[in-house]
């Protein structure tokens, strides 16, 4: 059981670790959202799909989606400037992501930007 544990969380670690377009955003005039309340206007409540499923951030402070048709689910909380969270049932570890919008798509950077990016519509 330990085995398919592990192993399972590997590919969640894999996909989550994806970066899903491997082309420079600088011209798509991104900008950081900086705050709580604009993270709400723009994220909470909105169905988010990219290449490899969908998820949805909720105002409770819960999220909820399918990547590579596994369910993930997990808390998020908003820190310093980042969407902050973790993953239930999971030994991937927390993290800090930079979002960014261009009024129609978002750029997700993990690690406090300084990581591998997620585009989603």
């Amino acid at each position: 059981m330990n085995l398919i544990r592990t192993a399972f969380t590997a590919t969640i670690g894999l996909i989550l670790n994806v970066t899903i377009h491997s082309q420079s955003y600088s011209n798509d005039k991104f900008v950081q959202i900086q705050s709580k309340t604009k993270f709400i206007e723009e994220v909470v409540g909105r169905s988010m799909t990219h290449e490899n499923g969908h998820f949805v951030v909720n105002k409770n402070g819960t999220w909820a989606g399918l990547f590579s048709g596994q369910s993930l689910a997990g808390k998020w909380k908003w820190k310093n400037g980042f969407w902050c969270r973790t993953i239930e049932n999971s030994n991937i570890k927390p993290d800090c992501q930079l979002w960014q919008s261009n009024g129609s798509e978002l750029l997700l950077i993990r690690n406090k930007g300084k990581g591998k990016a997620m585009m989603v519509k």
